[in-house]
């Protein structure tokens, strides 16, 4: 039998870059990496919680009093002063770790709870300034059949190449143009143009998921020029095929997350020092 796939977020989905928010991740109190992104000077009592910076759409969601924190994000305020801050959290195990929010305020990190049930922690803000608080010890892992095309040709007696190739974001892959290579998972086809009648050829490699390797159906029309059944080793595939679209569908897609850590923080209160 296939052993299973494992995949992250990154592959089953489709910056401040990591090599800036790295230093972030499962932090005890102490002196954190600067972050060089624009934000407002301006200081507001009560303090307004606002995007920072997430690394992909929707990895931070407003939800209710507070945020959803899908993978790595950060929300910030400016305060007027110190103070303490009150959060009230729940997170989900996944892998060996719970999910962690680190504050960091003026590129200090000042706490790093972490969270499972719902519960509240007070922390004090000991002056004024910029804020942050991120979620950057995310965890997701997935069983996949994914199926990789590479190495596109079509040799024809008319031209060479194709006038397109397209892979939908609901099929849950991935195309490059540059190198010409595409991922698929879900079974929705991706559509090759070739520019003319002639012979397309390409390299077909499976990675199994629920111990089997996906299954790939090539179509034109209504004809069924080619059913590949995929695995480990690289399979070269050449067809005979018209001067109109074709499609390529994974025929047995699976997906089954196994483990998605996230955090809800559904209250953020914020009570400051008194006048000094």
């Amino acid at each position: 039998m296939a052993a299973m796939t494992r995949v992250t977020r990154w592959l089953a989905l489709s910056v401040l870059p990591l090599l800036t928010i790295a230093g972030l991740t499962t932090l005890s109190p102490g002196r954190a990496p600067e972050v060089q992104v624009a934000s407002s000077a301006r200081c507001s009592q009560p303090p307004v919680f606002t995007l920072g910076y997430q690394r992909g759409q929707d990895y931070v969601i407003p939800r209710g009093n507070g945020f959803l924190f899908r993978s790595d994000a950060w929300i910030e305020a400016q305060l007027c002063r110190g103070g303490t801050l009150s959060v009230t959290a729940q997170g989900e195990l996944a892998g060996t770790e719970l999910p962690q929010l680190t504050m960091v305020l003026n590129n200090e990190v000042i706490a790093a709870p972490r969270f499972d049930r719902e519960r509240t922690v007070q922390v004090k803000v000991p002056a004024a300034g910029r804020l942050l608080l991120g979620y950057f010890n995310d965890y997701y892992e997935a069983d996949v059949r994914v199926a990789t095309l590479r190495g596109f040709k079509l040799r024809g007696a008319d031209c060479q190449g194709f006038t397109s190739i397209t892979v939908p974001r609901e099929a849950g892959g991935t195309w490059s143009a540059q190198t010409l290579y595409a991922t698929l998972v879900r079974a929705v086809p991706m559509t090759v143009v070739p520019c003319g009648h002639g012979t397309l050829s390409v390299i077909l490699v499976g990675r199994p998921g629920n111990g089997a390797y996906p299954e790939v159906t090539v179509s034109q029309g209504d004809r069924t020029l080619a059913h590949v059944r995929t695995s480990a080793q690289p399979q070269p595939l050449s067809v005979d095929v018209q001067a109109e679209p074709l499609t390529i569908t994974v025929t047995n897609p699976y997906f089954k997350t196994i483990g998605d850590r996230n955090l809800l923080v559904s209250g953020l209160t914020f009570s400051p020092d008194g006048n000094r």
